[in-house]
């Protein structure tokens, strides 16, 4: 980064940030942890909540891909505290749907269910968003893991209903094929192919 926003401390922060993005996405997920845990220093001494939050949730979504889940559950505590305590809903429901998808990833998908389930609750009604679309695609994932082909069905129907107006063909692709999946597990064949082919 730039020696003149490393310097100042309040700039350093978003400097790592954009740093972390760049390691998080060359797929360089021990630098890329690296980066979110000094953020995330960094932020908590320049009173940054916000930015800490992220840089938490950041760290443990690395730790999941690599699959160090006991660090990844560490880090995503530590945004989910810093959340609950600033009372931001928003905050919480990400914390929230990203510790839900390292636990689904550990093989515990009830109290991953219950962390989607709550973190659907504190987004509430009126959010619309990507965050949404996430815990439903999370909660979808969970529900087919478990064997729980109707509900998985009812999370991606869903999905597939917040990402037609969002025209999102990411999430549109993801709520497809998750009704093709778990159709085709309740011998719903035609249905299935359907949503497949589309």
């Amino acid at each position: 980064a730039d020696e003149a926003l490393t310097q100042d401390p309040v700039l350093a922060v978003w400097a790592l940030d954009f740093e972390y993005v760049v390691a998080s996405k060359s797929q360089a997920a021990g630098r890329a942890v690296r980066l979110a845990a000094t953020m995330f220093e960094k932020a908590l001494q320049t009173g940054q909540v916000q930015r800490a939050i992220t840089a938490a949730t950041n760290a443990g979504f690395d730790l999941t891909r690599i699959k160090d889940y006991e660090s990844a559950l560490v880090w995503m505590q530590k945004g989910l505290d810093l959340a609950r305590r600033a009372g931001w809903p928003v905050s919480i429901g990400l914390c929230l749907i990203e510790t839900a998808e390292t636990l689904r990833q550990l093989r515990q998908p009830a109290m991953a269910r219950e962390l989607l389930q709550e973190a659907l609750q504190t987004l509430g009604a009126n959010s619309h968003g990507r965050r949404m679309a996430l815990a439903l695609n999370y909660l979808g994932d969970v529900e087919l893991d478990s064997g729980r082909y109707t509900a998985a069905h009812e999370a991606f129907e869903a999905l597939q209903r917040l990402a037609g107006p969002m025209q999102q063909t990411d999430l549109m692709a993801i709520a497809l094929r998750g009704r093709a999946q778990s159709l085709a597990r309740i011998d719903r064949q035609d249905e299935a192919l359907r949503a497949a082919h589309e």
